[in-house]
């Protein structure tokens, strides 16, 4: 039999234990586990504590074995599973809402790997659990017949917006004109305005038929309308940067001195600049978390600093990774050690250059536990890390004293920097020098 070994992110421990407070019931067994670890992984549990305590029940159908393995890797162990037991954690991680533990076993499935649940699932299963089918390479061998059936299932229902536009836009791919019962799911309100560019863009390429009741001629306008904006945007920028460059061609070529109006003029046409095409993501109220990185994750299909495009790094890590403060709508977080004052994250944007107009962060949940959240700190610019340029600075700040708690600030606007540091200047709220996060997003031009 084969086994596979996961570790379900990186020292999972919280910095301080804390008193077990809560009881999972599976089979009549009792269960304790940290009440701060399942804050941060499972979105079940962070909807309904308020509601049921501290008390959970687990499906009785779920093996003892395999609710064993749940509690053991969201405490951080490795564990050995087989496929059997991968069976029931899928089944655990989508009712739990546990997204770190579906991504391993998605990577697993689509390694060529079949979990037997997907083998047997019937519509009503496949629908249930439609987030995470929807990320397997399984799911496009049903036939347009068979997905039409699974999304008009009484039980299915789009809990991500975001993660249901990228199977639309693959399954626009596969099926071309026959989506217009996948369109109808789409909930256009929601989505920001390069998410319905590329959705227009994928639409007309392919001729997909629009349904009525969802995409009506006005929506489809409207759609237009963004796609017109953005391509006049950029063929504005491209008139005035060709003016300007021609401008100074001709000031050059007419300087009094001949000898440096040449050598000028040579050096302009020998070793052009090359042009970057700029775009300009803003900040919207009800969209704080909508920025900068969210386009970036969006155009790569994943977490833009595990895909390469960019480079985040901390001074230390305690608990979990930088990289994990992008992935927007996600219950993990960052946390610093506690050693030393001045904690920072970074983030190199590579061959990237950004002019940062604003920034959000958003606190993690503590569950009212070591709420070491952020309270004094700046915001620097760099493109060499030794050289640095103060955007913005707060003292003492209260937006963020609390848990879930998300504030926009705007930036001193200066130029474009290759780095972003965010440092923490002070103390946290909670009197130590650690420094932890659950989200930060940018917004200004990116080039």
């Amino acid at each position: 039999m084969k086994f596979l070994v996961f570790y379900l992110m990186y020292q999972l421990k919280p910095i301080i234990e804390h008193e077990k407070q809560l009881t999972l019931i599976h089979n009549g067994h009792k269960y304790s586990i940290d009440p701060f670890i399942c804050a941060t992984y499972s979105r079940k549990f962070r909807n309904n504590i308020n509601e049921r305590g501290n008390i959970f029940t687990i499906n009785k159908d779920i093996p003892d074995n395999a609710v064993i393995s749940f509690i053991h890797l969201i405490h951080g162990c490795a564990m050995k599973l087989s496929k059997d037991t991968m069976e029931h954690l899928f089944y655990l991680a989508a009712d739990w809402g546990i997204p770190s533990l579906t991504n391993i076993l998605v990577e697993y499935i689509n390694d060529g790997n079949l979990l037997p649940s997907l083998k047997r699932a019937n519509e009503y299963e496949k629908s249930k659990y439609f987030p995470f089918y929807s990320k397997t390479k399984q799911i496009f061998k049903e036939d347009i017949h068979g997905i039409n059936r699974i999304l008009t299932n009484p039980n299915f229902q789009i809990s991500d917006i975001q993660n249901y536009l990228q199977f639309v836009l693959r399954a626009i791919d596969k099926y071309k004109m026959e989506c217009s019962i996948i369109l109808s799911k789409v909930d256009f309100q929601q989505l920001i305005d390069y998410e319905k560019n590329d959705l227009l863009k994928k639409i007309k390429e392919n001729e997909v038929t629009l349904p009525n009741s969802s995409i009506n001629e006005t929506i489809f306008e409207l759609l237009k309308d963004h796609v017109n904006k953005d391509e006049l945007h950029r063929e504005i920028h491209q008139k005035v940067y060709d003016h300007e460059e021609k401008k100074c061609y001709n000031v050059l070529t007419q300087t009094n001195d001949s000898k440096l109006g040449n050598e000028s003029c040579d050096t302009i046409k020998m070793d052009p600049k090359p042009k970057r095409s700029e775009i300009l993501i803003k900040y919207r109220k009800g969209k704080e978390l909508f920025g900068i990185f969210s386009l970036l994750n969006y155009s790569c299909g994943g977490n833009s600093h595990s895909k390469g495009i960019i480079n985040i790094t901390s001074s230390s890590s305690a608990y979990s990774y930088p990289s994990v403060v992008i992935n927007i709508g996600s219950s993990g977080c960052w946390g610093s050690t506690d050693t030393h004052l001045g904690a920072w994250i970074q983030f190199d944007f590579k061959e990237k250059r950004i002019k940062l107009c604003a920034y959000t962060l958003k606190t993690y949940h503590s569950g009212g536990y070591s709420a070491s959240h952020m309270k004094s700190w700046a915001v620097m610019g760099s493109d060499d890390e030794s050289n640095w340029s103060l955007l913005d600075e707060q003292r003492c700040n209260k937006e963020l004293n609390g848990d879930d708690k998300f504030f926009t600030w705007k930036c001193k606007v200066e130029r474009m920097y290759k780095i972003i540091r965010i440092i923490q200047t002070g103390k946290n709220h909670c009197g130590r020098a650690s420094m932890w996060l659950n989200n930060v997003e940018f917004f200004g031009y990116l080039a």
